[in-house]
């Protein structure tokens, strides 16, 4: 068999100004409006040749596909774009206001060719064996091309075929699969190009940007590797089935940058920096209570369950065998041999007691008893894992004649997510958690009035140590909005080597009110939300009735006579119901969108919409 297909676009478009926002007595300086005309176009063309065999002798088949595959991808475009107009509303390129005339041009081409070929043996309906492989060769010149393989085997035994199974059994398979996939490299060496800036930088000397990007020499494609095992069983006329599902996926030597030495050029080097393995399982129940002529009601559930640890990590990408990686939110995450995928920590690393009866508590500065950060950057905080304990899937289908009832639900248990929205009401003082700390807040303790746990203000030079007042005295008001952080700080008259200061050396901020650093709860809460992210973390265990539904088939009597077919009208209601173990009312849902970075944050996000309508389908 011989196919190809060709997908050939173009673009042509301008963009019009005619007046901007500067003065009638500027334009004569730097003129106005603007004129902008853009051109653009794309061909991809992707051909195949296939051959087929197929050949049943005795007990055994055999079914073998064999092709290769041709794919080209062209593309160019180009801008021009006057900034500003010498004369409004004339549109034209020379028009353009000295100085403001930019222009842009891209283009690519990218070829691709593959060889691949299946093969599928069976014996008798028992036996079942699956073979394929791939191999695909990219680029265009010497120092750009590449090359994947991969490759998959698989196998099933339908045992109920092979063995005479009681009458409630319907069908007993296993099933085996190893898939091998290599991606992830864009090319295996080093090529390095420059472009001009535009417009140039004062408009008089012509700049330049050197696109360095080192490649290690000895780099290889990333593989996933994945491996599984399952079982398929049918019961009482396939009244209850269920498959489950067992998997190993290994990502062996996947991708990153090491940085490198800015005297070299270049900013990092892409190479292979570790492995990643994820272990977890599946399954799949359907469940058929009820079949009678008028009756008829399905229930479907899924279940889903993994982890992923990092196996291995290069150390010339780690070389003290960790590293933490900016994320968002004010967190970090931990890259490090056995860690698990998804552990999000405090980006700042709080500085703590680490012996006698007060470790673990904040050791707090001894000029205004406030949160420290520690040197020490495995002392970061582990906020928690974005990543679920499982996630269930409920569906149930109730029919009675024309009649069918659909709900669709989700049951997603564990996790956490960050709630940047929550930092962001708090940090302006739009939350009731600014008003107070509560009666068993673990940072501080205060409030803004003495009814929502303010404290009076000690009397002036009360405190025995002079840090104490002076900190004091400088914020004493008349209301009585005194707060403290929770912790304890070295005794100021302490003149030893801090690491070696026993229990005796620490003052407990807030045991005596006389020597207690005090803070205004604008500076006491602000210390907290800025330090400790854990005090915007929350559970993400949800439940979502994601749809409703009621449908009516019209009878084939009424819809023949109208030369219609399948006639159905709908009551369809969506995000119907959502049920937060948090209690916020933000969608958790919100913080794990999309695939890589950002999973678990929850920023400016648009809430859950409900929405109700009809539908009416038909076909001809």
């Amino acid at each position: 068999m011989l196919r190809s297909g060709i997908d050939d676009v173009n673009e042509n478009y301008e963009y019009r100004q005619s007046f901007g926002d500067k003065a009638l007595s500027d334009r004569s300086d730097s003129g106005d409006g603007a004129f902008q005309t853009n051109s653009s176009s794309s061909l991809l063309i992707n051909s195949d040749a296939i051959l087929s065999f197929n050949k049943t002798v005795g007990k055994f088949t055999v079914t073998a596909n064999g092709g290769a595959n041709y794919a080209y991808n062209n593309s160019h475009s180009y801008s021009v774009n006057a900034g500003s107009l010498v004369v409004p509303s004339l549109f034209t390129i020379s028009n353009v206001f000295p100085g403001r005339l930019t222009a842009d041009y891209s283009w690519s081409t990218s070829p691709t060719y593959s060889v691949y070929a299946t093969a599928d043996v069976s014996w008798n309906n028992q036996f079942f064996i699956g073979v394929t492989g791939r191999n695909d060769w990219k680029g265009n010149l010497p120092e750009e091309k590449i090359h994947y393989f991969y490759p998959s085997v698989s196998a099933a035994w339908v045992i109920s075929e092979t063995f005479h199974m009681p009458e409630v059994i319907d069908l007993m398979k296993l099933r085996l699969g190893l898939a091998d996939v290599g991606n992830g490299l864009v090319r295996s060496r080093s090529i390095d190009t420059y472009t001009f800036e535009s417009p140039d930088w004062s408009n008089t000397v012509k700049t330049a940007n050197i696109n360095a990007a080192l490649v290690d020499p000895h780099i290889k494609p990333m593989h996933s590797i994945t491996k599984e095992a399952g079982l398929d069983l049918w019961l009482l006329k396939r009244r209850l089935m269920l498959d489950f599902t067992y998997f190993v996926k290994d990502q062996n030597d996947q991708l990153g940058g090491i940085p490198l030495v800015q005297g070299t050029g270049f900013t990092s080097m892409t190479t292979n920096v570790g492995d990643v393995r994820s272990k977890g399982y599946e399954w799949g129940l359907t469940l058929s209570p009820v079949r009678t002529t008028n009756w008829n009601w399905d229930i479907s559930a899924s279940f889903t369950h993994y982890k992923a640890h990092i196996l291995r990590l290069s150390p010339n990408f780690a070389p003290k065998g960790y590293i933490f990686a900016s994320y968002d939110g004010k967190t970090v995450v931990k890259i490090a041999a056995g860690e698990e995928i998804g552990n999000i920590y405090e980006q700042n690393p709080i500085l703590r007691v680490k012996t006698g009866k007060y470790a673990g508590m904040p050791l707090l500065d001894g000029d205004a008893g406030e949160f420290q950060n520690s040197p020490n950057e495995l002392d970061r905080t582990q906020l928690g894992n974005y990543n679920p304990d499982y996630i269930l899937g409920l569906n149930s289908s109730l029919r009675y004649k024309g009649f069918t009832l659909n709900l669709v639900g989700s049951y997603r248990k564990g996790g956490k997510y960050i709630s940047v929205n929550q930092q962001y009401m708090e940090s302006n003082g739009r939350a009731f958690t600014t008003l107070s700390s509560g009666p068993n807040n673990p940072y501080w303790k205060g409030g803004r009035t003495p009814e929502l746990g303010g404290m009076p203000w000690p009397a002036t030079g009360s405190s025995t140590y002079d840090n104490i007042n002076n900190n004091n005295d400088n914020q004493r008001s008349d209301y009585n909005d005194a707060s403290y952080a929770k912790g304890v700080f070295l005794n100021p008259n302490y003149t030893g080597d801090p690491a070696k200061a026993t229990d005796a050396d620490y003052i407990v901020n807030g045991a005596d009110p006389n020597n207690t650093f005090y803070q205004f709860p604008y500076n006491s809460y602000g210390d907290v939300i800025w330090n400790f992210t854990s005090t915007r973390v929350y559970d993400a265990t949800n439940f979502k009735m994601r749809e409703v539904s009621l449908t009516y088939t019209l009878p084939n009597s009424i819809t023949s006579k109208i030369r219609v077919n399948n006639v159905n009208i709908s009551l369809i209601g969506r995000n119907v119901f959502q049920w937060n173990a948090s209690g916020r009312h933000e969608d958790p849902e919100s913080a794990f969108t999309g695939v890589g970075t950002n999973q678990g944050i929850l920023r400016a996000t648009l809430p859950s919409i409900r929405s109700m309508g009809f539908k009416l389908a038909f076909e001809f």
